[in-house]
């Protein structure tokens, strides 16, 4: 098993600079990783270096909260596959998800899913949603949702 073709190479900080996306690049490449993964500004940056390697370009959008508008995540989405991403992840609404409201959070990854389709079937862009990111806990006080099952449902629309 190559265990190399598993690893995102992933930089999310807010402070990431240039210098930073262009070195995990050339170590992406330099080991054979699955992908790069960055926020969605560095997705040109990252796609034109791995122009002509078997590395993807993957962003994340709403990260790291995921707590704008539904249209502002699928327009991040539309905008990063436009702009080279091949995979998208995304991250849900974190304070829909901790009050339960999980229609709102099935139709905020149902948008971003049909947003990143519909670039697909346009020809417009070789992208696809790759994993829903739940990220409940990301203060230490945060308590845990207590219905995994609805967030593995709102992945399967994928």
């Amino acid at each position: 098993m190559q265990l190399n073709k598993y690893i995102d190479h992933t930089l999310l900080k807010a402070d990431a600079t240039p210098d930073q996306v262009k070195k995990i690049c050339a170590e992406a490449r330099e080991y054979g990783f699955k992908s790069v993964c960055v926020n969605s500004c560095y997705a040109k940056l990252v796609s034109t270096e791995l122009a002509d390697s078997n590395v993807l370009t993957c962003c994340v959008v709403g990260f790291p909260l995921g707590a704008m508008m539904t249209e502002a995540k699928a327009n991040e989405a539309l905008c990063a596959a436009n702009a080279g991403a091949q995979e998208i992840d995304m991250v849900i609404n974190i304070g829909m998800a901790k009050a339960g409201a999980w229609d709102f959070v099935e139709s905020d990854i149902r948008a971003v899913v049909e947003a990143v389709q519909t670039m697909r079937s346009a020809g417009l862009a070789n992208a696809r949603l790759r994993r829903v990111l739940t990220l409940l806990r990301p203060l230490p006080d945060s308590p845990r949702v207590e219905q995994p099952q609805k967030i593995l449902h709102s992945c399967e629309l994928r």
